[in-house]
């Protein structure tokens, strides 16, 4: 889809310029505005529909044309469509609910199918499951009762658990601002795979297009290799550490879920990291996205450059510090023995924060995020940076062992606070 203005084009995005005008309230609106990927999504669909209405939009013609999967990709294994279409739907409601609450013709997208609608606000059709139009089933209504209950449950006893007072929530409350989108980018196992096939880290300017995805062809090996690679590249995996990233910052109450923008990094946009807070997992080489900030940081994790492995290096060391920090130990020295990172710094635009989580595997995310969410780990660093209210920009260089999940066991080796 072009853009004009910095806004998707709307040419095709309705039947008429009333439809286009409503179309461009909701693009501007809080609840769009800083959600480039999720306009570029809405103007398509409703060009689409406009175009061709009878024939219906199909999720994978949405991948290829919107999100530049390749012709054909497996839609069982990347649900990138799904995913934001679920969360396009979300903003609409919020967007009706709020600034739109007086509008008198509604957008809907209904569910189960991927052309948007527009209805009189008194017209808007319930949403029914397939199996809503029947008589509910006595058994399914008990576990459906169950799981609401218990999921009440589970909601009270964080909320009441949280401290609002805590420094680990003032700190999070810099990054979750209510009513503001705040995106949270996944490192991306298939962009490691792909980058250790090619001999070279991807380049977060070669992602949101094929570009990245046309350097398999180039590679020196058979078809059949180069096919593995595509289907193994193609597919949208993750970690169990960043899932336990996004479960912990959601526990934290802090902000309304459906604010949060959860993206692969190689479906984020710098625009949306110009215009809203984020949060980075991963390294250089699993999120390309670290890279924009290489000028900024001092501790950075990468490849060992005197082992086979990987390593944090200090590039400006101080007093009592080393230049290099092994991750890898192939002598077995210490085979217990990871570091990882934390950088909190302004984004691009200075407009909004970005917090890096680094580590060069599991145990290693796992340590860090277990540095930011626990009050008796975190207290004493805030207290000891903090401006006021506020934790200003920081780096942190954290050691702990591999063989625990023991929050006793990861430390704090070396920080810099950012002027």
């Amino acid at each position: 889809m072009g853009e004009q203005g910095g806004q998707p084009a709307l040419t095709a995005a309705g039947h008429g310029s009333a439809e286009q005008d409503r179309t461009r309230k909701i693009l501007v609106s809080e609840a769009l505005r800083r959600s480039g990927r999720l306009k570029e999504l809405l103007v398509y669909l409703l060009a689409r529909t406009a175009e061709s209405p009878e024939a219906p939009v199909r999720e994978q013609e949405i991948g290829v044309s919107v999100y530049n999967r390749s012709p054909g990709y497996d839609t069982s294994h990347d649900t990138i469509v799904r995913v934001q279409v679920a969360q396009l739907r979300k903003k609409l409601e919020r967007y009706y609910q709020t600034e739109g609450a007086s509008d008198e013709v509604v957008l809907t997208i209904p569910r189960g199918s991927y052309q948007p609608v527009w209805h009189p606000r008194a017209e808007i059709p319930v949403q029914l499951s397939p199996s809503s139009a029947d008589a509910p089933h006595p058994k399914r209504w008990l576990v459906a009762a169950f799981a609401t209950i218990l999921f009440i449950a589970i909601t009270a006893t964080l909320i009441l658990r949280r401290s609002p007072d805590s420094t680990v929530n003032r700190f999070w409350s810099q990054l979750l601002v209510p009513g503001k989108t705040t995106n949270i980018v996944l490192s991306d196992p298939g962009i490691v795979m792909l980058a250790q096939a090619m001999g070279r880290p991807i380049r977060f300017p070669e992602l949101g297009g094929r570009l990245f995805l046309s350097g398999i062809e180039g590679l020196n090996t058979s078809p059949e290799y180069k096919d593995l690679m595509h289907r193994v590249t193609s597919a949208q995996l993750t970690t169990l550490s960043d899932v336990e990233i996004v479960r912990r910052i959601t526990a934290l109450g802090l902000h309304d879920p459906e604010m949060f923008s959860i993206v692969a990094s190689r479906d984020f946009r710098i625009r949306e990291l110009n215009s809203n807070n984020t949060v980075l997992i991963g390294y250089g080489l699993s999120n390309p996205w670290v890279q924009v900030f290489k000028d900024s940081i001092n501790f950075v994790l990468d490849q060992d450059p005197e082992r086979d492995g990987k390593a944090v290096l200090n590039l400006r060391p101080q007093a009592g510090e080393q230049p290099l920090y092994h991750i890898e130990d192939p002598q077995k020295t210490n085979p217990a023995q990871g570091y990882s990172t934390v950088a909190f710094l302004p984004n691009p635009t200075q407009s909004g924060k970005v917090l890096i989580i680094s580590g060069a595997d599991v145990p290693g995310t796992e340590a860090a995020i277990r540095f930011l969410m626990t009050e008796g780990m975190w207290r004493p660093f805030a207290q000891r940076i903090a401006r006021g209210a506020q934790v200003p920009p920081f780096e942190v260089l954290l050691a702990y062992r591999r063989l625990s999940n023991s929050s006793g066991d990861v430390s704090l080796v070396a920080w810099r606070v950012k002027q």
